[in-house]
């Protein structure tokens, strides 16, 4: 067995051999032909065949099977090193912006590449400039691994043009790739430098969060809220973030604080509401046992004047949220332990015939001291009920288990239509939410995001750095990525088109009904920090751009992606609000009313979501919104029968400024 094992370590290392001799062998050819070229004075053919060279070179530096041909591939690498920045300037003089970042970032990789720091490679007087445009390119196309060495080679630079916004997006770009602690040096470095930075203290928070380190949460939230105007459209995603905390901690009175600055901000919104309800309950239950325990009758007295504060100004709160939600038993239960502390006979029995009539225990006058609440408990449970004996199961014979076949790659994300006109003025937010902390996964999200993004460059033309995709992201991240489009729309005077494209979980609020998009730090438990879809709406109507195309690949029924609940406490589905939609905007959604956006497992994405890139990889993009709204409604309803054996009935919504002129519209013109 040893001897067999030997064998294929021998061979594997002899292949890697032949083939790194191979590539060696072709990186010298295209080396010679650069020279040729460019003594022939043909530079763009030249640099072409420069850069060939560049990249096998630097495979063989690269691998680590075999480093017997290290030393001529630095060799190469170092002659080759000065063409790579009079490669970037001859682009540059030729006005083509992707192919001078490319030699830039080409050029300082190999400055900061490790194994070449023995070569002492001779940086230029524009290394600077060289390296300001790297680091911004690649932050710019979204390319985190490439960032994160171009970032960090512009900052030991040690120039100021740019700095302070290096630092921040070096930290993001750590903490988006999951190096939580390495995200966490640098922005405290930034911070260092920049005191009371709002983006660099916002994107500390959303590492901090990420990390689950709730230390470090108390010590910059308050910072990060400091740092911003209260108007600021992240603020009550902050405040929200700040009172969980402080509740988490048992700090019921700076809780009350928190919340009662974002109930200023949000006066309509219930779960604000629910939250300072139970903080104020808490706080007089936690006087009313200091009162309790204590053996100083004067501060008995003056926690019991406390106790009953609170309970007082809970008792608005707990009516306000009865009123929107009847069937909530436990802030029932907790409005009538008010009562029974205050000595409200009257409302106590008023509010007690309510519990009873619904089938609960009512709630003692004073015989029992108040335990705490929180946004988890369970609804109370009614009075257990005799069971009826189970009745015998016909024996079914079991079957042997079997192994799942692996999955071939689907259809629609091979042979993706190309389309070569570019559709520069058309710009895709992609949110793809699949690795939830809190609640279940969404399967197949990620695939869902990244396979539309793909269709977005390749079919309908956008160039690279016109699709902005965002993978797992959290509350705050969801706020950027709207800021984002709202900046774009803003430079281009809304002359532009604009699809967004969500994937992941969807949520209703249980009293007002409201739908929410569920960032993945989300609980599925309440909605503050969620992203309204009626606020949504409004943000995307203010870009004023020339059509707005939204494809939601969720439900917002509480149910999640295959069976089971996220957000109903009583295990049923809620048919969530209709918004209203403004502006030139058209809304594909996957589910009508209180259905399930369901999986297509086969395929390896959400049955929404295939025939959507089902559509554009057979017209090649060239359908008009109607068409595709006609297709993916009639084969989703179809194969949502047949395959889960559930109805699932997309819906198409325009709005109604936009009159007909939305059906003859195409994503690709």
């Amino acid at each position: 067995m040893l001897r067999i094992k030997f064998f294929w370590v021998v061979a594997f290392i002899m292949a890697s051999t032949f083939v790194n001799g191979q590539t060696a062998n072709q990186a010298a050819s295209y080396y010679n032909n650069f020279v040729q070229q460019l003594s022939n004075g043909s530079k763009a053919t030249a640099y072409v065949s420069l850069y060939q060279s560049y990249e096998a070179y630097m495979q063989i530096l690269n691998a680590t099977t075999s480093t017997a041909l290290h030393p001529q591939a630095k060799t190469a690498l170092k002659n080759m090193f000065p063409y790579l920045e009079q490669a970037a300037y001859y682009y540059s003089s030729q006005d083509n912006q992707n192919k001078t970042l490319q030699y830039a970032m080409a050029y300082v990789e190999l400055s900061v590449t490790p194994a070449m720091q023995d070569q002492n490679l001779v940086r230029s007087a524009n290394y600077i400039t060289l390296a300001k445009l790297a680091a911004s390119g690649a932050w710019r196309s979204r390319d985190l691994e490439k960032s994160i060495p171009m970032l960090t080679a512009y900052l030991n630079t040690g120039d100021t043009s740019m700095r302070r916004e290096a630092f921040n997006n070096l930290g993001v770009a750590y903490s988006k790739t999951k190096n939580y602690t390495q995200a966490r040096i640098v922005l405290e470095n930034g911070l260092e430098q920049y005191p009371g930075d709002s983006n660099m203290l916002l994107a500390m928070v959303d590492n901090c969060n990420k990390e689950g380190d709730d230390n470090a949460l108390q010590k910059y939230l308050p910072q990060a809220i400091a740092s911003l105007p209260s108007s600021d459209r992240r603020m009550p995603t902050l405040l929200n973030m700040q009172g969980m905390l402080q509740e988490k901690n048992n700090q019921y009175e700076q809780a009350i604080s928190t919340f009662t600055r974002l109930h200023q901000l949000m006066p309509t919104d219930l779960n604000t509401a629910r939250h300072l309800a139970q903080n104020y309950f808490n706080a007089g239950v936690y006087n009313l046992k200091l009162s309790k325990e204590s053996n100083n009758k004067s501060m008995e007295k003056d926690y019991m004047q406390r106790a009953n504060s609170f309970f007082l100004q809970s008792e608005p709160l707990l009516l306000n949220i009865m009123a929107s939600d009847p069937l909530s038993m436990k802030y029932a239960t907790a409005l009538a332990t008010v009562y029974s502390c205050l000595g409200e006979t009257n409302k106590l029995k008023t509010i007690n015939d309510k519990i009873t009539a619904l089938g609960y225990t009512s709630v003692g006058n004073g015989t029992q001291p108040p335990s705490f609440i929180t946004m988890n408990d369970p609804q109370p449970q009614k009075p257990s009920t005799p069971t009826p004996s189970p009745q015998p199961q016909t024996s079914v014979q079991s079957q042997p288990a079997q192994t799942p076949k692996p999955l071939a790659i689907p259809d629609v994300d091979i042979n993706i239509p190309e389309n070569r006109s570019e559709n520069e003025n058309t710009f895709a937010v992609i949110i793809a939410n699949e690795e939830y902390a809190k609640v279940a996964k969404v399967p197949m999200a990620n695939n869902d995001g990244r396979i539309f993004a793909e269709y977005c460059q390749k079919t309908l033309g956008m160039p690279k750095e016109n699709v902005r995709a965002y993978f797992d992201v959290t509350a705050l991240e969801m706020e950027d990525a709207l800021d984002d489009i709202k900046r774009i729309a803003a430079a281009y005077n809304g002359n532009l088109n604009v699809i967004f494209y969500y994937a992941g979980h969807g949520i209703p609020d249980e009293g007002t009904k409201d739908a929410f998009l569920l960032p993945i730090d989300a609980n599925g438990q309440r909605t503050t920090g969620c992203m309204s879809l009626n606020n949504l709406y409004k943000e995307l109507a203010s870009l004023n751009a020339r059509c707005i195309t939204v494809f939601l690949d969720a439900c917002f029924s509480g149910s999640v992606r295959g069976d089971g609940m996220i957000a109903s406490a009583r295990g049923v589905a809620i048919k969530p609000k209709k918004e209203t939609v403004r502006g030139n905007m058209v809304i594909f959604s996957a589910a009508t009313d209180a259905q399930t956006a369901m999986p297509y497992e086969e395929k390896q994405h959400g049955l929404f979501t295939y025939f959507l890139l089902k559509k554009l990889q057979e017209t090649k993009g060239n359908v008009t919104l109607s068409e595709l709204g006609k297709y993916v409604i009639e084969k989703v309803s179809q194969r949502a029968q047949v395959i889960n054996r559930k109805s699932q009935t997309p819906t198409v919504i325009p709005s109604i400024d936009f009159g007909d002129r939305w059906k003859y519209i195409k994503l690709n013109k």
